[in-house]
């Protein structure tokens, strides 16, 4: 799509502009908070929110369950809960709408499966389970509708290198041709909306040393796949981890490698991790909690120990993580007639790509995709939105500044896409965009052509 061109002079300035930060961290006040813990187990359990799950305190291990929504931690009384523990593992199966939970330490390594519903936990009993363990990497598999789980530590053995699969009712060893090995405190989580999970890192226990690993795999539903960026994160274990959802990142935080804890930001794009530079304070802490919150468009983290060994200086913190200027997409207006309807829920990223969504139009009909970059005047002086009765099109208007035009032609179900890369610039950092679609329409009206709605589009930097 043609845009507003730019003198050779102007666009040697923007592109010599530094990249500013474009995440920042947040500390946050909630009105309630759970009490100081690490070994936190959590996940993002849809209708039934952000959900946490006990945890160690400095002297004891918690059955807690809490709720994060609306900027604030709630807890839910839930009767019949798991004993006090810490460092299971923890997903949600949207198909059953149930948090599954495996495991942990609780004075002794533990091999029972719970489930919850919102209100109430259960304790599944399942014929065969995996062997008791702690910090096993869990997540649900989209592909596959189970929750998978890998590895995970007992002290009086070697670490656990087994994959299993929970299907509601029964616990499955699986046998994939290749295998991340022997490995506990892996972060792993969904990446992208293909469904496919990805797991980084871990440490592996033996007899007489704790090896920690840098390595990246995918599970594809069926099997493991190895991963070889060209730009690897540095090997830890105990990391936060969350797939952003906004940003399309899965973004790892912090961590540990028995040497230092850490405090970076990691994030991977589905082939290649790439360090991140906050602005604030990044927390540096190992156990903690991290889950995205679709309502912030943030991630959230929570508690976490800033000590390798012992937890006597863990804390309740609560800070979230998200992009300085955020992509805004939404759809404002209203057609005239038997106009189409533009999709304005696409994100504009820098380096990304900016996309409208036509459908509605009449099959393999003409239409004209016009932007600009007002929604209050049009040529600078005209007021929008601005009604086009007199020129043969009753009940329409001109919604946004006609600045750049596009002519396309609908396929035969009546839909079309205006689609085109954003500059990684820094310069055009927060810029609206403002489009609408006109359709001709013979008959329709005198002019022969309808308008209509439109949508606007924030650039935002990831």
């Amino acid at each position: 799509m043609p845009t507003r061109t730019l003198s050779v002079a102007a666009a040697a300035t923007l592109a010599a502009l530094p990249l500013p930060a474009q995440l920042q961290w947040t500390l946050l006040s909630p009105a309630s908070s759970p009490t100081p813990r690490s070994l936190v187990s959590g996940c993002d359990a849809g209708p039934m929110g952000l959900l946490m799950f006990g945890g160690e305190h400095t002297s004891y291990y918690s059955n807690e369950t809490w709720r994060w929504a609306n900027g604030t931690w709630t807890q839910i009384p839930t009767g019949n809960a798991p004993s006090p523990r810490g460092g299971g593992g923890m997903a949600y199966d949207p198909t059953r709408n149930r948090v599954v939970y495996f495991g942990g330490w609780g004075g002794f390594y533990l091999s029972d499966t719970w489930e919850f519903d919102g209100s109430a936990w259960s304790n599944r009993t399942p014929a065969t389970s995996p062997a008791g363990r702690d910090w096993p990497a869990m997540a649900f598999d989209p592909l596959s509708q189970r929750v998978i789980l890998h590895g995970g530590h007992d002290w009086t053995r070697p670490s656990y290198a087994d994959t299993w699969a929970w299907d509601g009712s029964a616990w499955t060893q699986l046998a994939p041709s290749v295998t991340p090995g022997s490995r506990f405190g892996a972060a792993f989580s969904v990446f992208s909306s293909s469904g496919v999970l990805a797991l980084h890192g871990g440490a592996e226990q033996n007899a007489t040393t704790t090896l920690t690993h840098d390595d990246t795999w995918l599970w594809i539903g069926f099997d493991w796949v190895l991963v070889s960026p060209t730009s690897p994160m540095p090997g830890r274990y105990f990391s936060q981890v969350a797939y952003d959802r906004l940003r399309e990142r899965l973004v790892v935080q912090g961590g540990t490698d028995d040497i230092i804890v850490f405090n970076d930001v990691w994030e991977f794009d589905g082939s290649n991790w790439a360090q991140r530079q906050p602005a604030g304070t990044s927390p540096t802490i190992h156990d903690g909690l991290a889950l995205f919150d679709p309502q912030l468009g943030e991630v959230v983290v929570f508690g976490g120990s800033p000590t390798v060994l012992g937890r006597a200086t863990i804390n309740n913190e609560t800070r979230t993580l998200g992009p300085t200027t955020p992509a805004i997409g939404r759809s404002f207006g209203n057609g005239c007639g038997n106009a189409p309807t533009l999709d304005g829920s696409h994100l504009a990223w820098l380096g990304g790509a900016f996309q409208t969504d036509c459908t509605g139009a009449i099959a393999n009909g003409a239409l004209m995709f016009v932007a600009g970059f007002s929604r209050t005047l049009a040529g600078g002086a005209t007021p929008l939105p601005l009604a086009l009765d007199p020129w043969g099109m009753p009940g329409c208007a001109l919604l946004v500044d006609p600045v750049a035009s596009l002519f396309v032609i609908a396929d035969a179900a009546g839909n079309a896409t205006n689609q085109f890369a954003v500059p990684n610039t820094p310069g055009l950092l927060g810029i609206w965009i403002y489009s609408q679609v006109a359709m001709v329409s013979p008959g329709s009206n005198t002019a022969g052509v309808v308008l209509g709605n439109a949508v606007e589009h924030r650039l935002g930097g990831r």
